[in-house]
């Protein structure tokens, strides 16, 4: 029987699994009152830890390569909830994909743009591994 890819729905639970046991913490997906309105955090341990989770690639996988605006947008969104979400110390946006991650550094890190910063981790679900790849 062929491999079938992932949900992404099982990814993302998998991918908060594999966060949980490796920094020690019970984050669960949560609606947040961020400000005045509400936004369902992939990750969320109040006064702990906030994050979100995506399987974007920064590039469509076709043979053009184009660029995938819209899960580029979708990462960039999520980071602006994250940013404005007060009530978790750390925050924490965990990618599937290394050139979403490469992508997002490029136009994010490095300038201190986030304060505090946002982790971001890459969760590979092969191998059940999730590493620290960098701070935007």
């Amino acid at each position: 029987m062929p491999n079938r890819p992932m949900s992404p729905a099982l990814f993302e639970r998998k991918a908060r699994d594999a966060f949980n046991r490796n920094e020690g913490t019970n984050a669960q997906k949560s609606n947040v009152t961020v400000g005045k309105k509400q936004h369902e955090f992939d990750l969320y341990e109040q006064g702990v830890v906030v994050g979100g989770i995506s399987t974007s690639p920064w590039l469509n996988r076709t043979p053009k390569r184009t660029s995938n605006s819209g899960g580029q947008n979708r990462v960039a969104a999520e980071l602006l909830w994250l940013h404005f979400c007060r009530s978790a110390k750390r925050k924490v946006l965990i990618l599937k994909e290394k050139d979403m991650a490469d992508g997002i550094n490029n136009r994010f890190g490095g300038n201190g743009f986030f304060s505090p910063a946002i982790e971001v981790w890459l969760y590979d679900p092969t191998a059940d591994t999730i590493a620290h790849y960098s701070d935007l």
